[in-house]
């Protein structure tokens, strides 16, 4: 009998979780909105296309076929990612960033005892300001995951929180969560228990690197702002999803530092929801263009 590889396993994973959170009674009709997550397809269902509005986009299926469909550019995002890029065969690193708007993005939910013994008391910004588009958006965002890349301290909060308590596990971000494969990179981490779970201690970059080069599907970064940067000045980062809530903390880890890497940006999609949260999507483009106006 053959031996599934870890790359089959996660995308069973994948394809199990997305089918059972549709549940019987879903609209098997249309095979474009059997290649949509859950909470876009009944966004879909409900809302429709308005005419004169649509984009038109070709849409492999993992079965080979080529799908037509159309969808509003906003909801480009929403996708799943063998629709959104082209496929080159290797696994795409992602990376989805709740940040205030002077570039904050410590304590978006709630500050662990060691940040707040640190003098950092100003956590739960990002509680409740998303508009209902945008809390589908991350859902589905975390169901198209093959797997998912952590630093130390954000898996440590996520298994005490998503992995632990059982309104958290029950929740589709949750099932995600726990049912897929976890890399956390990291040479300080003492007996993980939230799995399925691969270590990668010592050079994180290169194993990643590796990683991203023998393996397909999508991996996700949550959180883990040391990890992103590490990941960026390394060129490992395929796309990056910013959600910038309209406030100005103050104080907390900001995502990008003072003195980083620099980089281009192309710009996948840009909208603002109905509470005033900018959702962009860019994608690593080389260097900028710099263009200084020094006096002579």
């Amino acid at each position: 009998m053959p031996v599934a590889s870890d790359t089959d396993l996660m995308v069973m994973r994948r394809d199990s979780r997305i089918a059972r959170n549709r549940g019987p009674t879903a609209d098997r009709s249309s095979p474009m909105l059997d290649l949509l997550p859950f909470g876009l397809t009944m966004l879909l269902k409900q809302h429709g296309l308005p005419d004169g509005q649509d984009q038109p986009i070709s849409m492999p299926s993992r079965k080979g076929r080529s799908v037509a469909a159309t969808l509003l550019p906003f909801r480009h995002a929403w996708l799943p990612r063998h629709a959104r890029c082209a496929h080159d065969g290797h696994m795409r690193l992602t990376t989805m960033t709740q940040i205030t708007v002077d570039g904050v993005m410590q304590g978006n939910g709630h500050a662990t005892p060691e940040e707040l013994a640190s003098g950092f008391t100003r956590d739960g910004w990002a509680l409740g300001a998303f508009a209902d588009d945008t809390g589908e958006m991350i859902t589905a965002t975390y169901q198209r995951a093959d797997a998912f890349l952590f630093g130390r301290r954000t898996y440590e909060m996520f298994a005490e929180t998503w992995g632990t308590r059982p309104e958290m596990r029950a929740h589709p971000i949750g099932v995600a969560l726990n049912e897929s494969q976890k890399y956390v990179a990291s040479n300080s981490l003492q007996q993980p228990s939230w799995g399925p779970l691969t270590l990668l201690p010592g050079d994180a970059t290169a194993a990643i690197k590796e990683l991203k080069e023998s393996s397909s599907g999508e991996i996700q970064v949550h959180g883990s702002a040391t990890l992103i940067r590490s990941l960026l000045a390394a060129g490992l980062i395929d796309e990056l999803t910013l959600l910038v809530v309209p406030v100005l903390l103050g104080q907390g880890m900001r995502l990008f530092p003072d003195d980083g890497p620099a980089a281009a940006l192309e710009v996948i999609s840009s909208h603002t929801d109905a509470r005033g949260v900018g959702v962009h999507v860019y994608r690593p483009a080389g260097q900028p263009e710099l263009h200084p106006a020094r006096p002579t």
